[in-house]
């Protein structure tokens, strides 16, 4: 009886052993599909003005999602980019429901990333018109960090501590929270008419992509951390954004 039994077992281990193979060379053969549209989608977005660009496909399996035409979920990291027409460094990005096709249209999407000191000392300048120069400070204990912008006025250095915010989905704004020149603190209102102007209600517009939405703003150690919301938007058009513009509304928001 014992040696009856040992072809059936055999051909049971052999059967198991041929399933097993089959199912790794599947899962393989899959990951190496997702892999060749990760790169494909890399190539785009460097295409299309960023640096450094890592996406990862999440699911599986990848080749249900490619029948489907849609990918469940793509994250990515870029070295580097452009955000209103400024370099930015760090940059994270998340969608959802992507079309695996270039452009690469995803349903929605968040992404954020790092504006340098210089790149926000040079916006900066352009909204404010005139020389300024940016340092981060303390904003007070528990408060995190801020910005200090020092401009020449009156032949004295004026010191303002502000902090950046998301205004309306396309307008970056520059709250002033404290004014110091020649060691005192002055109220913003009681400063020669130009300068009290050039400081209130800065704003710098964003010409942001159809469905892009600015959501934040936030100072972090080596700059300006910006965050946004997509709806229906190719992945492509986050790689570059330009600036519509500056101004200084004098106190408006």
């Amino acid at each position: 009886m014992a040696r009856r039994r040992r072809g059936p077992i055999r051909f049971l281990r052999a059967l198991l052993g041929v399933v097993v193979v089959l199912v790794l060379l599947a899962v393989a053969a899959d990951r190496a599909l997702a892999w060749f549209f990760e790169q494909r989608t890399e190539a785009a977005i460097e295409t299309a003005g960023a640096r450094g660009a890592q996406v990862t496909i999440h699911g599986f399996p990848f080749l249900t999602q490619l029948a489907a035409d849609n990918i469940d979920r793509v994250t990515g990291h870029l070295d580097s980019g452009t955000f209103g027409g400024y370099d930015v460094a760090d940059v994270s990005v998340d969608a959802t429901d992507v079309v695996p096709r270039d452009p690469y249209r995803a349903r929605e999407v968040s992404a954020a990333g790092l504006l340098g000191l210089d790149s926000v000392q040079e916006a900066m300048r352009e909204a404010i018109g005139g020389d300024v120069t940016v340092e981060q400070v303390s904003a007070g204990a528990g408060q995190g960090r801020a910005l200090a912008l020092t401009m020449p006025a009156g032949g004295l250095d004026l010191t303002a501590t502000v902090t950046p915010t998301a205004v309306d989905g396309r307008t970056l704004g520059i709250d002033v929270d404290t004014v110091s020149v020649g060691g005192g603190s002055i109220p913003v209102d009681a400063l020669p008419g130009p300068v009290a102007a050039a400081l209130s209600g800065i704003q710098v517009p964003l010409d942001l992509p159809e469905g892009v939405t600015l959501t934040g703003a936030s100072v972090e150690p080596g700059g300006l951390r910006i965050e946004l919301d997509a709806v229906d938007v190719p992945l492509a058009d986050l790689a570059s954004t330009t600036v519509s513009g500056a101004e200084g509304d004098g106190g408006s928001s």
